[in-house]
């Protein structure tokens, strides 16, 4: 307990949240997906290869103001640990916040970025520090962790599902990434998608997830990595000598420095929530780890349209096919009465 490491058992994970949930994703009409993504790069290593640490001592190498050109309603400041388990941000994936804590001092952070080789966390002291926070200082570092779990399941998810995805359809590309607590999205480059692909995509992932998979990282150098079989990597964008690489055995290898998790069972399922098509690439958009009540607002928009509709839910897609078939013919219909008419 003291180590502050998450104990991880498979066994923890209920059944029904281990299922595939493609049997639920029946009606596309309802989802709509928004654009919000973000460049995928690989930022620089990270901190601690350890993604289940949310508790850890530290020492302060530096304190600094924020600028006063920041005009800031309360104090900010800069800090600089020498061993930070703070995920600075980087690949789509959010930074991690958290606090520090010691006898005399507690803040919040509020961010933390890469800066050369150091990590510098944005902290709001509290005003019930009883002193300021100096260089040298002993501290205790603690994640945020319904956060930074989340952003776990949801970065794993990532690499399980577009792996399945290029498993169905092999041109598919990985552009970018956006990860979020509660929804994440990838936009992906291939010739064609629609939603049986999607289907049988997100059923694979989460038989993958199912089999709980153990996760592994290594090290590679970049001529390592430059020739390693099945390496999914940019090395364009790799700016390090050395790779980390994530692998999920017997399925995935991904250069990635983004936190992970054990194995695949972690992520407990996935589901594909909506797609979209922008700028020539599919937007895709999914969650994980959900229980009845995440999936509460689907099924209540299915109910509802079955009603409207009054068709059986199976029948309900191929209602609104139809429907919007006979849209299309009174538009074509009434431009031709408008030419007619002069």
């Amino acid at each position: 307990m003291g180590s502050g490491r998450e104990q991880y058992s498979r066994k923890s994970i209920p059944l029904f949240l281990s299922q595939p949930l493609s049997f639920l994703s029946v009606h596309p009409i309802i989802f709509i997906n928004f654009p919000c993504f973000i460049q995928h790069m690989a930022p620089p290593n990270h901190p601690s290869s350890d993604s289940l640490t949310f508790t850890a001592p530290a020492t302060v190498i530096s304190v600094s103001a924020a600028p006063k050109d920041r005009h800031l309603l309360v104090e900010h400041l800069f800090v600089e640990l020498d061993r930070p388990i703070f995920y600075p941000g980087g690949g789509g994936q959010p930074y991690d916040t958290g606090t520090l804590t010691s006898a005399w001092f507690s803040g919040e952070v509020i961010s933390a970025v890469k800066k050369n080789t150091a990590i510098i966390l944005e902290v709001i002291p509290s005003k019930s520090s009883k002193r300021a926070l100096a260089a040298g200082d002993t501290i205790t570092q603690n994640i945020n962790k319904e956060r930074r779990t989340a952003l776990i399941r949801m970065h794993t998810g990532e690499h399980i599902l577009f792996k399945a995805l290029q498993s169905i359809v092999p041109d598919a590309a990985l552009d970018k990434i956006d990860l979020d607590v509660n929804e994440s999205q990838l936009m992906v480059r291939c010739a064609a998608l629609d939603w049986p692909v999607l289907f049988k995509a997100e059923a694979l992932a989460n038989a993958i997830i199912q089999e709980d998979r153990p996760i592994m990282l290594k090290t590679l150098t970049k001529e390592e990595a430059a020739t390693y079989p099945g390496l999914r990597i940019k090395l364009g964008r790799i700016t390090e000598e050395t790779v980390r690489v994530a692998e999920i055995k017997d399925f995935d290898l991904s250069a990635c420095t983004g936190t992970h998790a054990p194995s695949t069972g972690f992520v407990r399922n996935l589901f594909i929530s909506g797609y979209n098509i922008l700028k020539g690439s599919y937007q895709i958009r999914f969650r994980t780890a959900l229980d009845f009540t995440d999936l509460a607002p689907f099924l209540s928009a299915i109910r509802e349209i079955q009603t409207i509709l009054k068709k059986p839910v199976l029948e309900t897609v191929a209602s609104v096919a139809s429907l919007l078939e006979e849209r299309d013919a009174l538009k074509s219909s009434l431009r031709e009465l408008q030419v007619s008419a002069g």
